[in-house]
């Protein structure tokens, strides 16, 4: 049981090198927070520079701060459209064909079907009219951020309905910010599911630990995972790496010789 798309999240030159040796995919994280963006032309050279040496594949963390896509204030939308597009072009740097980007579900879904109703639309409408600037070959994840209701994340999501905005599940935050178990979030997302971040906490943080050091069922969940997705589908460790390259190989996930 070996998943074939395992990728870990870079902030450091250590990271990329545990991930280089271990035969590990990168997802870029620099870019994530409004100085890092706004920093490009300082990160680019650097970052390249070690994008270069990976033979797997390669994806990024948009920008996720405050990025309320889905507000009915024209002038937020605004905003959020000015920090994506230079997301995009950061991509198109890279040669980065992947982007992660934040929900902005629980904002706006709490109390009434009505609101969940809206933020669906709002969603729906400010996705298919961003989704033209999209390059060719270019995929936008959606990801579960403080989202407390899997069947609505996943409507909106389907309701989308684009090649080009898919959707990530972040188990660790299905745990944090959700009453439904990450095992319900995996079973009611189904098929929609088509990147992963992986990592623990205790269900009160978003502390993203290590595989195995929080309170959640990690082995039940990256079994069901391993069940329930196609194994391209891209797993990435957004936590510390080694230990959790360790946990996944005593546990039969990953080849003892890799990493």
């Amino acid at each position: 049981m070996q998943f074939r798309d395992l990728r870990g999240t870079c902030y450091s030159q250590q990271d990329f090198q545990l991930l280089h040796d271990a035969g590990f995919g990168i997802e870029i994280q620099h870019y994530m927070n409004p100085n890092g963006l706004d920093s490009f032309d300082m990160l680019r050279e650097p970052i390249q520079q070690h994008i270069r040496r990976f033979a797997g594949q390669v994806s990024m963390h948009g920008i996720c701060f405050d990025m309320l896509y889905s507000s009915p204030d024209p002038l937020i939308r605004k905003v959020v459209l000015k920090r994506f597009m230079q997301t995009l072009s950061v991509a198109e740097y890279h040669n980065i064909d992947a982007i992660v980007l934040h929900s902005t579900g629980a904002r706006h879904t709490v109390g009434t079907d009505a609101a969940a109703a809206d933020w669906i639309n709002r969603s729906v409408e400010f996705w298919r009219s961003f989704a033209v600037n999209i390059p060719d070959g270019m995929t936008i994840y959606l990801e579960n951020a403080d989202d407390p209701d899997p069947a609505i994340f996943g409507e909106m999501i389907r309701a989308i309905d684009l090649p080009n905005v898919r959707c990530c599940l972040d188990i660790g935050h299905a745990n944090v910010y959700s009453d439904v178990s990450p095992l319900n979030w995996i079973r009611e997302l189904g098929d929609a599911v088509e990147y992963v971040h992986l990592h623990d906490n205790n269900g009160e943080h978003d502390a993203h630990l290590p595989l195995g050091e929080g309170d959640m069922p990690m082995g039940s969940i990256v079994e069901l995972l391993w069940e329930q997705l196609p194994q391209q589908v891209p797993i990435v460790l957004e936590c510390e790496k080694a230990e959790s390259i360790l946990w996944l190989k005593e546990r039969g996930f990953l080849d003892p010789q890799e990493g």
